[in-house]
């Protein structure tokens, strides 16, 4: 399912970012978990909307919306 995808990828993405809150980090050791956990998730995540996108029908609601973001 199109969703359920993206919103696991998503959910990762906050667990990642709980994890930073909860930790006794500092900037530069949240930016480097950042560059290290989050940017992988969110350039596969990037990579398979336009994947998804290209598959979808011109016409339809979704298709649409995506054109006005």
């Amino acid at each position: 399912m199109l969703q359920s995808y993206a919103l696991q990828e998503i959910a990762k993405l906050y667990g990642i970012e709980q994890a930073c809150q909860k930790e006794p980090l500092n900037e530069e050791q949240i930016k480097d978990r950042r560059n290290n956990e989050s940017l992988p998730i969110l350039k596969a995540l990037g990579d398979w909307m336009k994947k998804e996108y290209q598959q979808l029908r011109p016409k339809s609601l979704i298709t649409q919306t995506l054109l006005i973001v």
